[in-house]
């Protein structure tokens, strides 16, 4: 019988004591993990549930690592990192300024990334549904909603496009006077972005380190929306140049013209090859489960 995870902690609670947040970590898993089964226990009967419920190999997993080419995973990072240090550091101030301005060269990219990003979630959602699966429709809908959102604020619900002119409401309650909702309140800007640059740091430095060296920790059915090494490039730049920020930030300044959109260009790259890698895993797993299931 495989050990359950609280066996497996309950007989080697050194490692948790030693790091509290990967402890944190797994806490977290287990709630997840005590929801995902709770829904799965209305499926009709137990071959539903082991439809819905894969559990890839380590092998199956590993599989994983060849959706994203090299240039993806580590060329395009480190292009980026480089570019975006180089405008920051070697371009004459008003040139750069002029790159970061609103429908510059910089945002016009981050624009693009995000909806290519939102582009993969949204023709992933009608494959997983028709997989009815219940965590995967939970995780794909947050992602859509996700990316679709970002996409949007990221060029003000089409008026950097078409530049209308804000009315009296988005006057009054847009601390710019945009047509967006992350400028009315922190709760729609700051908290979000706290969650996905979190996001980034586990799941791009984290969740590889544990899948390495205590893979037992991370419950298998879920290893379908698992990152993997893949990730650790993008996660530990965008880190870096997050670090930097903020060691600069506690003395009133910044080694970078505008800190923000520096790291929003990783998180939406970040974001967007896993959206690509998730699409690709859902294809694979679709079409091994039809050759299951064919008489």
């Amino acid at each position: 019988m495989r050990p359950s995870l609280y066996g497996i902690v309950a007989s080697d609670t050194s490692f948790f004591h030693k790091t509290p947040i990967l402890f944190a970590l797994y806490l977290h898993l287990q709630i997840v993990h005590s929801y995902c089964a709770a829904a799965v226990k209305f499926l009709p009967d137990t071959k539903a549930r082991q439809k819905r419920m894969t559990r890839l190999s380590s092998i199956e997993f590993d599989k994983f690592k060849k959706h994203l080419p090299r240039v993806l995973w580590l060329w395009l990072p480190l292009f980026i990192a480089v570019a975006l240090f180089s405008i920051d550091i070697f371009l004459p101030s008003n040139t750069a300024q002029m790159l970061y301005q609103e429908n510059g060269l910089i945002e016009t990219g981050q624009a693009i990334t995000i909806f290519m990003a939102a582009f993969y979630a949204l023709i992933t959602l009608p494959k997983i549904l028709k997989l009815s699966d219940p965590f995967l429709t939970f995780w794909i809908c947050i992602a859509c909603f996700g990316c679709c959102y970002i996409a949007g604020e990221e060029i003000n619900w089409g008026q950097h496009i078409f530049g209308w002119q804000s009315n009296d409401f988005w006057m009054t309650i847009n601390a710019h006077g945009e047509t967006n909702l992350h400028e009315t309140t922190s709760w729609l800007d700051q908290k979000p972005r706290l969650i996905v640059e979190m996001g980034i740091i586990i799941s791009g430095l984290i969740f590889p380190a544990l899948l390495k060296w205590h893979p037992e920790i991370l419950p298998k059915q879920y290893r379908l929306i698992y990152t993997n090494t893949n990730y650790v490039v993008c996660a530990a730049l965008f880190t870096a140049f997050k670090c930097a920020d903020a060691a600069f930030s506690v003395h009133g300044a910044s080694p970078f013209i505008k800190g923000a959109e520096l790291l929003e260009s990783f998180m939406f790259y970040y974001i967007l090859i896993y959206m690509f890698d998730f699409y690709k895993r859902i294809c694979k797993e679709a079409t091994r489960r039809s050759l299951i299931h064919t008489p």
